[in-house]
């Protein structure tokens, strides 16, 4: 169960964190310190904190400098609004109050309060209560643009809470399906990165650029040069005439690899006996 709700005066042993503190002169011109701080039952949304006022003569240890954890009593002070000319909460929660500071404790706290109140239904009733506070801000910024210029004062409350009913739903539902899975695509887009295509087999060997042609008068003059025993055999001849392609630049290349002009070079040389 939940804790009973606050009321005006009550009183709790707490745990809290200061995170400032700043010299002010109070109404009667003692100094106090200017007190912003979380308490336990702070919202994460709440980034700054609460402030509070004590006077210095009460806390004479505290500095400037002073920070971190502390060990406090408090009392409940006023509800807090939603904002400027706004309704008050209903004080239901102990965030929803102002809290003043009694004293320091010697010991830690007998009882620190749950934050957010107790119940998970305080706890549901509090993100409530927090997304329709985004909801009025969002509103209230909005009703600022010129399009509600000939809005009169009295008609500026309902189409602030109009939108910010639109605002509260669209924080209730999450983004919008399609947007979901078009993140849930681009990540899985992004977790499949094809490979590279691998580039095509370098063959064994370049394809043939020397024409039949060309090769048929190649191998006429081999045979003349046979019938001259420019070779004792077939084998001898083709033998040299390879041997001599692959000494071409580029070296290392076959007849058939040859251009026509090259393979007629060859030509040559085999009907001179240079080969």
């Amino acid at each position: 169960m939940g804790e009973a709700m606050t009321v005006v005066g009550e009183t709790k042993q707490v745990s809290a964190q200061i995170t400032r503190l700043v010299w002010a002169e109070g109404k009667d011109g003692a100094p106090q310190w200017e007190v912003q701080l979380r308490w336990p039952w702070t919202p994460a949304a709440n980034k700054g904190g609460d402030k509070t006022w004590v006077a210095q003569a009460d806390f004479p240890a505290w500095t400037a400098a002073t920070k971190g954890a502390v060990n406090l009593e408090v009392a409940a002070g006023y509800i807090k609004r939603a904002g400027e000319g706004k309704e008050p909460f209903d004080g239901h929660l102990d965030w929803m109050w102002h809290w003043g500071i009694k004293g320091l404790l010697d010991h830690a706290p007998v009882a620190a309060p749950v934050a957010l109140g107790g119940s998970q239904d305080d706890y549901r009733r509090s993100k409530e209560e927090m997304r329709w506070t985004e909801a009025i801000n969002n509103a209230t910024q909005r009703i600022l643009h010129p399009a509600f210029a000939g809005y009169g004062i009295d008609d500026l409350p309902t189409a602030i809470f109009g939108l910010a009913e639109s605002y509260y739903k669209l924080l209730i539902a999450g983004p919008p399906q399609d947007m979901a899975q078009d993140d849930a695509t681009e990540a899985t887009e992004a977790s499949e990165v094809p490979e590279p295509p691998q580039p095509p087999p370098v063959p064994a060997q370049p394809p043939q650029r020397a024409s039949q042609e060309a090769l048929t008068r190649l191998n006429g003059a081999r045979q003349a040069a046979l019938a001259r025993h420019q070779w004792a055999t077939e084998e001898e001849s083709l033998a040299a005439i390879q041997g001599y392609a692959k000494r071409l630049p580029p070296v290392g290349r076959e007849v058939r690899q040859l251009t026509d002009a090259e393979v007629g070079v060859i030509a040559a040389a085999v009907r001179e006996g240079k080969i």
